[in-house]
């Protein structure tokens, strides 16, 4: 038996009268184009057409292949996701005599159509609202999350698959679906290629099956929330936002994975990395829903933009840098820089914080001086403060190599046998070839709990490596590890004698910090003229 083109479809449902037997399609009308022909939305195993019936409109889906086990499939869907009633999935009915064209009946999905827009036009439309992206993606991880949490996957996330309705998010398309009870029934869908891992294939048919797409999804909404140039730098539109299949298949030779690898926000820079990791994974399983790891800008303070000067209103770089997720590793009197991963000592910090914070006052004046109130300045200490770090980069190159040593000295603490308690050889040796061979290695140890699963799940943040998981490492061992690695970093943090360069370079900042003393007074002098 022949199955019908879009065309044939077209040409049948001009008369829904005669080709439906459902009763509210028969009475419907569809919605045509300019030709006067039903409009069509096509698609990859079918084509949709939209009927006006009185009060509702529906969705027809009409399948242009034939699809094994096609009824069964979407019974099982429908009883599955009538059970949960997740808000971001769409009622709809399958009718095996659902249309008839030319004398013989084929299967239809009638569909409650979603008045919305598809993820690529609503991302366009706000490119410059970054508060709106922002509510985007934190919609988006917890659409992920609900998913997870019932066993479900949709199988072909995708720009055109997310409709955003009065700023919900709705998922269409269910073909691809994966639900409870479909363990047995092979999937016709492997997804639209730039939202697809590589290695994708048949046997990936079950509940992790949009981690990957996820990340992309969330990690392009976060670049176009900090840079809305991406979405006409990479041409996003119709057939992607930012990734291509491409750059999945060749990242060192992609450009998105060059630029955001090399973005001064670190979010950026994390979500870049994990992708790369993400991509060098066969087993798809083996990569986490988003909610596994902790991301990066999931904990941003509520900073209100007013007082800052133009080119920092709606800046998510300035709630970037100000980032504390992490417990410090080490406890005392240190001031913990995350954002430079360096230790100062308290006494370095008080002659060298007035520095910085006169260096970023100057530089404030030049670039906004009628704009940017005094007050806020000096009102605003702590978060002054933490900007000054993220746009002093030479200084802070310079106090990384001064004050710091002990990243070096922890690369001489070799993890070894008996060097932590539970951890014997062979799990020295999965940890040796994971790329954690020395206390410097270790950056932290995040303990996760999976929806589907109530064992918890250790994950190991690695330098230059990313975060991993390691069979046989428990959240037990989790802590030992950590507890090892914060015995060998406090014992390398004991109090020293400061060299004489140190001493010369700290005196020498005491002389600089004097002069800009004076200089900040005076502006605040100016600024107080220019308020009048």
């Amino acid at each position: 038996m022949a199955w019908p083109t879009m065309s044939d479809y077209q040409e049948t449902i001009q008369n829904p009268n005669t080709c439906f037997l459902d009763h509210e399609l028969k009475n419907g009308t569809p919605i045509l184009s300019n030709l006067g022909l039903p409009k069509p939305i096509a698609g990859g195993f079918a084509c949709v057409y939209q009927m006006i019936c009185g009060p509702h409109n529906y969705a027809v889906r009409c399948f242009l292949t034939k699809q094994l086990d096609l009824e069964k499939r979407y019974k099982i869907i429908s009883d599955y996701l009538r059970q949960i009633n997740l808000p971001y999935m769409v009622g709809f009915e399958f009718i095996s005599q659902g249309i008839s064209v030319n004398g013989q009946w084929f299967p239809i999905l009638k569909m409650e159509w979603i008045n919305g827009e598809p993820l690529n036009i609503y991302l366009e439309k706000n490119l410059h609202k970054p508060q709106k992206l922002e509510a985007l993606a934190s919609n988006f991880k917890a659409l992920i999350d609900d998913l997870r949490k019932y066993s479900i996957a949709h199988g072909d996330l995708q720009h055109e698959n997310i409709i955003v309705s009065n700023e919900q998010l709705k998922l269409i398309d269910y073909d691809g679906l994966y639900v409870p009870g479909l363990e047995t029934i092979p999937s016709n869908e492997y997804g639209h290629r730039n939202y697809q891992h590589p290695s994708r294939s048949e046997k990936d048919f079950g509940p992790n099956l949009d981690n990957f797409s996820a990340w992309i999804i969330y990690t392009s909404i976060y670049a176009l929330r900090v840079n809305p140039k991406l979405w006409d730098q990479f041409q996003a539109g119709d057939g992607s936002i930012i990734f291509r299949k491409e750059d999945f298949l060749d990242p060192n030779q992609s450009l998105a994975f060059k630029l955001f690898e090399q973005s001064r926000l670190l979010p950026l820079q994390s979500l870049a990395k994990q992708l790369r990791i993400f991509l060098s994974f066969n087993d798809l399983a083996r990569i986490p829903i988003i909610d596994a790891i902790i991301v990066a800008e999931s904990n941003l303070p509520n900073i209100s933009p007013h007082g800052l000067p133009a080119w920092l209103q709606d800046s998510y770089f300035l709630k970037t840098i100000l980032i504390n997720n992490q417990e410090p590793l080490s406890e005392g009197s240190s001031f913990n820089l995350d954002f430079l991963k360096i230790n100062i000592p308290k006494s370095v910090n008080l002659i060298l914080g007035p520095i910085l914070i006169g260096t970023w006052v100057l530089g404030m004046t030049y670039l906004s001086i009628t704009a940017f109130s005094i007050n806020s300045i000096f009102l605003n200490i702590p978060i002054l403060f933490s900007i000054s770090f993220g746009l002093s980069s030479i200084l802070g190159l310079w106090l990384k190599k001064l004050l710091n040593p002990n990243n070096d000295e922890l690369q001489k603490c070799i993890l070894k046998d008996s060097s932590v308690p539970g951890i014997g050889p062979q799990l020295i040796l999965s940890l040796n070839k994971a790329g954690i061979t020395t206390a410097a290695d270790i950056l932290n140890i995040h303990i996760v709990k999976n929806d589907l699963n109530p064992t918890k799940v250790v994950l190991i943040e690695v330098s230059g490596k990313g975060i991993i998981r390691i069979d046989g490492i428990g959240p037990v061992k989790a802590r030992a590890l950590l507890e090892w690695k914060n015995l060998m970093e406090s014992n390398l943090k004991k109090p020293i004698l400061l060299q004489t360069l140190q001493r010369n370079a700290i005196a020498k900042y005491k002389q600089h910090r004097n002069l800009l003393q004076k200089e900040i007074k005076q502006l605040k002098l100016e600024f107080a003229k220019r308020l009048q």
